[in-house]
């Protein structure tokens, strides 16, 4: 096995043995610009002073296409320089070291040490590299299982983090310091545990797709959370539903730096469910709504627009063209979606009235096309209601609609953004409110205390 430059002898090998003769369109379809003196892919046929590379990796087959190629007669210079580009090629020395042994544990060491110097690899990368190909240690699998129950689409980087964090390893924790015996044992747990979060997250917290969620580093907590007490009962859902809003809105989870994840680690060990709850309520600070749909601007990766999105999305959208049922409840993008304002998963429903890449929040719906959105326009007043849009904005979205230009729709959606500001701003803060709970009694139950005191005491 190749430990390391599989990648490099993988290229070059694949430019070299080309199967076509004018290779396109491939990673390995490598071309020569004899007049450019330079390598590159092409998409199209090239130019006539290009050669193959597969050509050149063989001085006979060198020989052969110079025999056929149009220009040999009358521009020998670049005769020659194909001749010397080839002769380069293929006698150009790669070192290598040959390593005796079929240890893989200790060839997987090295692999780790040579692509953590220099301009090394990220963890990922390193982590892929040294466990990707065995699935019971593969990131890229468990995160499919975990997207295949219906929450939203974790990461490889989201498993690893959360994994470690299942382990009881330090949030910066070198990965690839791992047994692959320790990391099989922890990958189905770890499975559990991200499913259970997510699960939770839809459940308790109306966060029903990862997209939405504010900040991705409650999810690793959630994690270890439901690894430890896997049946938690509704007073530490309701508690842990507090501290991942009020996390999100404090500011709390802004940062994930080593001490702030550490220090919420160590919270997440406090005893049991409703006492780590507890604890972790403890680390967060004043509640505080500083959220303005008509100030802010939509972008997928902000805090600010996932909230209001889950805010939207709570409050129950229904379709214009049949009246009923909720739009957002796990389905997949629309195939083929090329509506300009779309982005990413969310973003190709959560659309802007008037077709505004980064228009205020005011103006964005949940629909599942662009072409829904005449239906919005003359809908019946409880679709309307349902996404949060004044009877008195209806005539705007009506302008936005017949507008001959896009300079007539912005204006017209601004006009829309101001009448429907107020009503979102009342209904967001009435929804945070009652997932943050700011006023809730933050203790644990009695039978918590209880059970507390017994664990508590010292036997005679």
């Amino acid at each position: 096995m190749v430990v390391d430059g599989q990648q490099r002898v993988s290229a070059l090998v694949g430019a070299l043995l080309h199967p076509s003769e004018t290779p396109r369109g491939d990673v390995h379809a490598i071309w020569y610009d004899l007049e450019k003196q330079q390598f590159f892919r092409p998409v199209k046929q090239p130019e006539t002073t290009s050669v193959p590379v597969r050509v050149l990796g063989d001085s006979k087959a060198t020989l052969r296409w110079l025999r056929g190629w149009s220009m040999s007669d009358e521009r020998e210079d670049l005769v020659e320089r194909a001749l010397t580009v080839g002769k380069r090629i293929r006698e150009f020395p790669l070192s290598c070291a040959v390593v005796p042994g079929d240890d893989e544990p200790r060839l997987r060491r090295m692999f780790q040490r040579l692509n953590t110097a220099g301009v090394a690899m990220n963890e990922d990368d390193v982590f892929r590299a040294l466990f990707g190909h065995d699935g019971a240690t593969n990131l890229a699998a468990a995160a499919v299982r975990v997207e295949s129950v219906g929450f939203g689409a974790p990461n490889e980087k989201d498993v690893r983090q959360c994994l470690l964090c299942v382990g009881g390893f330090e949030p910066r924790e070198d990965s690839s310091e791992l047994r692959e015996d320790e990391l099989g044992a922890l990958l189905p747990r770890t499975e559990r545990a991200m499913t259970a979060a997510l699960e939770f997250l839809a459940r308790d917290a109306a966060i029903p797709r990862l997209e939405l969620l504010p900040y991705r580093v409650p999810l690793r907590l959630l994690a270890r959370f439901f690894d430890l007490h896997p049946a938690p009962s509704e007073r530490a859902r309701t508690l842990l539903k507090r501290w991942v809003w009020r996390g999100a809105l404090s500011g709390l989870f802004a940062t994930s730096s080593e001490a702030r994840v550490r220090s919420l680690q160590k919270a997440v060990e406090a005893g049991s469910a409703e006492h780590t709850a507890q604890a972790l309520l403890r680390q967060v600070g004043a509640f505080h709504v500083e959220l303005d749909p008509l100030t802010e601007t939509w972008f997928q990766k902000h805090a600010s627009s996932r909230m209001l999105a889950a805010a939207l999305l709570a409050h129950g959208p229904l379709r214009p063209e049949d009246r009923q049922g909720q739009l957002f409840q796990g389905e997949a993008p629309t195939e083929g979606d090329d509506d300009p304002a779309a982005h990413e998963t969310l973003g190709q429903y959560f659309r802007d009235v008037a077709g505004r890449a980064r228009g205020p929040l005011a103006g964005r719906v949940f629909l599942e096309s662009a072409a829904s959105l005449p239906g919005l326009a003359t809908a019946s007043a409880a679709v309307l209601d349902s996404h949060l849009i004044p009877e008195a904005a209806r005539d705007a979205l009506e302008d936005v609609l017949r507008a001959p230009d896009m300079d007539a729709r912005t204006r017209a959606a601004a006009r829309f953004d101001q009448l429907r500001a107020p009503v979102l701003r009342a209904w967001v803060e009435r929804f945070l409110r009652a997932q943050c709970e700011p006023d809730g009694d933050d203790r644990v139950s009695i039978r918590a205390l209880i059970s507390g005191l017994g664990e508590a005491r010292v036997p005679p």
